[in-house]
């Protein structure tokens, strides 16, 4: 099934909301200084991505991505499942 940019948007501000334990995100949230998202916290964040959305079809170039906010993050997941 195709998803909305703005479903990715509210399932991965969810995600991080509960992996990060944080109230207060946005899509202009920076994910290093606002965030304090160790590699356990990124591997949570991605398995729960990865079992809403399906499988990751190149995890490499998925966490080689630059992406400073939570708005980075949400085009890139999108980017990955449509293309």
């Amino acid at each position: 099934m195709f998803l909305q940019k703005k479903n990715y948007g509210n399932f991965i501000i969810k995600t991080l909301k509960e992996v990060t334990f944080e109230k207060s995100i946005s899509k202009q949230t920076n994910l290093n200084s606002d965030l304090d998202i160790d590699s356990i916290a990124w591997v949570q964040i991605l398995f729960k991505i990865e079992n809403e959305f399906g499988q990751f079809r190149d995890l490499d170039s998925l966490i080689s991505s630059p992406y400073e906010t939570v708005d980075d993050l949400i085009n890139i997941i999108q980017k990955h499942y449509e293309n």
